[in-house]
C-alpha cells in the first residue's frame, strides 16, 4: 500500500477553496497512491468555529451531506482511500469524526 500525507494550504471556513485542494491532491495521487492523509480539520479548517451554535451548526457537515457525496465520488472512481477528520454536530456539540 502506497500512502500519501498531503500538506497544502487551508483556508478556515472556505470548504470550496479546500475541496478544490482536495481534488488537486486526489488528481497528483491517482495511480501514486491508495491512501492519502489529510491534516486536522482540513475541509473546515482549525478556526472555523466561533463556538456559538447557531452559528457553528451550519459549519458542521454530516456523513450524508452533499460535500461528502463529492469527496466520495471524486474517490470512487480511481480506487483512492482519504483520511482526515471533520468538524460534526452531535446532540449540539461539536466533535471531530474521522
Amino acid at each position: 500500500m502506497k500512502i500519501g500525507l498531503v500538506s497544502y494550504e487551508f483556508k478556515n471556513g472556505e470548504i470550496e477553496y479546500n475541496i478544490e485542494k482536495i481534488e488537486k491532491a486526489i488528481i497528483s495521487a491517482n495511480g501514486n497512491a491508495d491512501l492519502l492523509c489529510f491534516g486536522e480539520t482540513f475541509l473546515q479548517g482549525f478556526d472555523s468555529l466561533s463556538w456559538k451554535y447557531e452559528t457553528d451548526k451550519d459549519v458542521a457537515i454530516t456523513k450524508d451531506s452533499a460535500i461528502m457525496e463529492k469527496l466520495k465520488n471524486l474517490v470512487k472512481s480511481i480506487k483512492l482511500t482519504l483520511v482526515s477528520d471533520i468538524l460534526k454536530e452531535k446532540k449540539k456539540r461539536f466533535i471531530l469524526l474521522l
